[in-house]
C-alpha cells in the first residue's frame, strides 16, 4: 500500500466513481456512503470520516449560500481519494 496521497493530476478518471449529492442528505454523509459503495463495504466499516477532513466544515463549504460551482475539495479518505465538487459531485478514486 502506497501511504503518499494522491494529487488531482495523478489519478486515472476511468478508475473513479462518481456520486452526486441528492436531496436533503448532508455532504458529509454522502462522501461516507459513496466511499462505502466504491469499498463494497458497510459505511460502519470505515474509519471516521473526521480522521481525513472536518465533516462539520466541509457540510458548511457546500450548503446554502457557499454553494459554487467553480469550488472543489479533494482529500484522502482511508484506501480512497475523494473530490467533491460544487455542483454536487463526488468523485471516489481507490487505491
Amino acid at each position: 500500500m502506497n501511504d503518499r496521497p494522491h494529487r488531482p493530476d495523478e489519478i486515472n478518471p476511468e478508475s473513479t466513481d462518481k456520486y452526486e449529492l441528492r436531496g436533503d442528505t448532508e455532504l458529509s454523509i454522502a462522501v461516507i456512503e459513496a466511499v462505502a459503495e466504491t469499498a463494497g463495504c458497510d459505511p460502519l466499516e470505515l474509519d471516521p470520516l473526521g480522521a481525513y477532513v472536518n465533516p462539520d466544515a466541509l457540510d458548511t463549504l457546500f450548503s446554502g449560500s457557499q454553494h459554487e460551482s467553480a469550488r472543489s475539495v479533494s482529500f484522502p479518505f482511508g484506501d480512497h481519494h475523494v473530490t467533491v465538487q460544487g455542483d454536487g459531485t463526488i468523485l471516489v478514486h481507490a487505491g
